[in-house]
């Protein structure tokens, strides 16, 4: 009996032992997942924290520092006048023509300070086999207007994107927008990229002031006189008074037009003339000239004649065309009258069968016009003093608008 009692006992301890243990693990299991988690909260309040020092901490992205607009004017005008420039000097280097086309080999090195490697070997290249066409195209970027609707884009401190337009010019009578894209290379800025598209069929909605801005680039200084709805540009259009002459152009595309109504000189401003007609009998045209104007003695061949105040002088005369070469054309006396002229072009324009050029030599300003009719040219000089432009303006107009009619 006692034995039987020691062994009950001696089960109940064991027993109680293993429960004990059993609890004691349990609670070990239990404050291990609690420490983890603790530590994992921890962790994440400390990442948090980090976070939240860093973001207090003042780190901010870098900043863009961009060039003004003036910088890029610059950078833009001498990449693409040097360029402009190899072109001419290697073409006259080089005697390059459509008959001789350029090697362009010879030159591209010296485009390397004006655009990237890649815009040489491709843009550059291409171009170089047009050239030296002798027609009229243009193939670069040389007269972009660089005040009126000149935009920049920079992103990146080492790319520039620029927009800009090139106005109508006598060559092609409607404007071109130009896209160029410039990099920043180790030793400057340089062209990487341009494309053209025409304005025709576009409106970029032209102010009055970027139309001044675009006729400077040309011509003198322009004054601004009226705003009216043209025709031939179907929509709006300013008209500027130059030296001795009206201009008009469109606001739509930058197109010269001329559906506009002519100006009455200023009654309180200049001379007032009045006129005769003189008839050239030998070739078949007429002037109308001031009757204060004396008429000098006729020549032999009585090819025309010359009229003159003392102050002012005008000069017509006629002649056969195609004596220097065949097939002469407007242009072909066109060209040749501008290489005899040395001075600055302050007007120059050419239509269908004739032309003009006005530019100053001297003290003295020189109105030049040509009609070709049939196998007949006929030309137009007139010489007055700057200093009396104002008297003589209006003459101008009237003796050239008349000249060579019949």
């Amino acid at each position: 009996m006692k034995r039987t009692l020691g062994v009950l006992l001696l089960l109940l301890l064991l027993l109680f032992t293993a429960c004990s243990n059993q609890e004691q693990t349990s609670n070990g299991i239990q404050e291990e997942s609690d420490s983890t988690e603790k530590d994992e909260i921890s962790e994440e309040t400390n990442s948090s924290n980090e976070v939240e020092k860093e973001s207090n901490s003042g780190i901010k992205k870098e900043e863009v520092v961009k060039l003004n607009k003036s910088e890029v004017r610059d950078i833009l005008k001498e990449n693409i006048d040097e360029i402009t420039n190899v072109f001419i000097k290697s073409g006259e280097d080089h005697h390059w023509s459509f008959e001789n086309p350029a090697e362009f080999e010879k030159m591209k090195l010296d485009f390397t300070n004006y655009a990237t490697k890649d815009f040489i070997n491709s843009t550059l290249k291409e171009v170089s086999t047009e050239f030296y066409c002798e027609c009229d195209q243009i193939f670069l970027p040389s007269f972009i207007n660089y005040d009126a609707q000149f935009t920049i884009e920079q992103k990146k401190e080492d790319e520039l994107s620029v927009s800009a337009v090139a106005p109508a010019t006598e060559i092609d009578n409607m404007g071109i927008l130009w896209k160029i894209r410039l990099l920043k290379e180790e030793n400057g800025w340089k062209i990487n990229h341009w494309e053209s598209e025409s304005l025709y069929g576009k409106d970029i909605k032209l102010t009055k002031e970027e139309a001044a801005k675009l006729l400077e680039s040309f011509y003198e200084s322009p004054e601004f006189v009226k705003e009216y709805h043209s025709e031939e540009a179907s929509g709006k259009a300013y008209v500027f008074k130059m030296d001795n002459y009206y201009m008009a152009i469109s606001s739509k595309d930058t197109s010269i037009v001329y559906d506009y109504e002519q100006e009455e000189p200023d009654s309180e401003q200049g001379e007032s003339f009045t006129y005769e007609t003189y008839i050239n009998g030998r070739f078949g045209f007429t002037v109308e000239h001031p009757t204060s104007f004396i008429e000098g003695e006729p020549p032999t061949n009585d090819d025309g004649r010359e009229f003159s105040n003392g102050e002012a002088t005008i000069v017509v005369y006629g002649g056969h065309a195609n004596i220097l070469e065949e097939n002469e054309t407007i242009e072909t006396y066109y060209n040749r009258t501008l290489q005899d002229i040395s001075s600055s072009i302050a007007y120059e324009r050419l239509g269908d069968n004739w032309y003009v050029l006005s530019y100053t030599k001297g003290d003295q300003i020189l109105y030049v016009k040509g009609v070709l009719r049939d196998d007949v040219i006929y030309h137009l000089r007139i010489t007055y003093p700057v200093s009396k432009k104002d008297d003589y303006n209006s003459m101008v107009t009237r003796v050239s608008e008349d000249f060579g009619n019949w």
